[in-house]
């Protein structure tokens, strides 16, 4: 049977999977990540804004658009739903974190936090679980959350980088045997192999890595780091998920401070202990009620 952190868990993801895929299909491409989203409107609104110049064209004069040859009218009309799908796609992500974030801690005020600020945060709430929450938060920033033990990270750097040497060879068209990595894959814990494939658990498994001594940032981030790689198909980019690019990963007693630029940390140990306050009302509310549906009965 399930316990209820299990349960909790299959919740977790089955949210993070089913907001994913609704995603995926309005931007109609494989966008995991608000970084994603962003850096892939980022190019398409260059794109747009170089064609427009080329051509003179104006938003607000549609004549221009019509005097376009056929193919570049296509082409833009095309990247004009693009622009419009990844913009549908970054609401949705904003609307689903500040719903989760609001469940958890339902007066912290994030309106001055970037939405991959935003996704950081929900991320390390689903990431430690159990292990974030006022009690073990109190102590923080001198004992970080932790969710491995550090005999469970040993094989980690080993691990992603024979994966890493086994997906760029494959992308190549080049023979590479899977045996090495499945061995390697069996000696880790299911969950942390979940994790380490996870588009953003990853960082927070390097980053308690650092936090125990066995990477340092460099190692670390470096495992982070887009790879370009030449296919028969075209150039492809290895790990362009949620990577060090965007968001350098340093160790856990620094994580918050980085997202939140050292000033939260406070303001959500008061949120969680506020919520437990809330909780505590509720059981009062609920123990206040019981003594008068028994009476009912009763007289029933």
């Amino acid at each position: 049977l399930l316990n209820e952190a299990d349960v909790n868990d299959v919740l977790i993801d089955a949210r993070d999977e089913e907001i994913i895929r609704h995603i995926q299909s309005v931007v109609k491409q494989p966008i995991v990540t608000v970084v994603g989203a962003e850096e892939r409107l980022q190019k398409v609104q260059q794109q747009t804004a170089a064609l427009m110049q080329q051509h003179g064209v104006s938003l607000q004069n549609k004549a221009t658009i019509a005097r376009l040859p056929e193919a570049e009218r296509a082409q833009f009309e095309k990247q004009l739903k693009e622009l419009k799908r990844l913009q549908l796609a970054l609401k949705i992500f904003g609307t689903y974190y500040d719903e989760r974030i609001h469940l958890r801690m339902p007066s912290l005020d994030v309106s001055d936090k970037s939405l991959v600020e935003r996704e950081w945060l929900v991320t390390a709430m689903d990431y430690y679980g159990e292990a974030f929450t006022k009690e073990q938060l109190d102590d923080f920033p001198r004992t970080p959350p932790k969710k491995y033990e550090k005999e469970q990270l040993q094989m980690v750097d080993r691990y992603l980088t024979t994966k890493q040497q086994y997906d760029i060879a494959i992308l190549k068209g080049e023979q590479a045997s899977p045996y090495e990595l499945l061995a390697l894959q069996k000696q880790l814990e299911e969950r942390l192999v979940k994790d380490l494939n996870h588009p953003r658990y990853r960082a927070f498994v390097l980053s308690d890595c650092i936090g125990e001594g066995i990477l340092s940032e460099e190692e670390a981030n470096r495992h982070l780091a887009i790879t370009v790689v030449q296919t028969k198909d075209g150039v492809v980019r290895y790990n362009d998920t949620f990577g060090g690019k965007q968001l350098k990963v340093y160790g856990a007693p620094f994580l918050f401070e980085q997202f939140f630029k050292g000033k939260a940390i406070d303001r959500i140990l008061d949120e969680l202990e506020y919520e437990e306050y809330e909780k505590l009302q509720a059981q009062r509310q609920r123990m206040k009620q019981q003594p008068e549906s028994n009476q009912k009965r009763k007289r029933s």
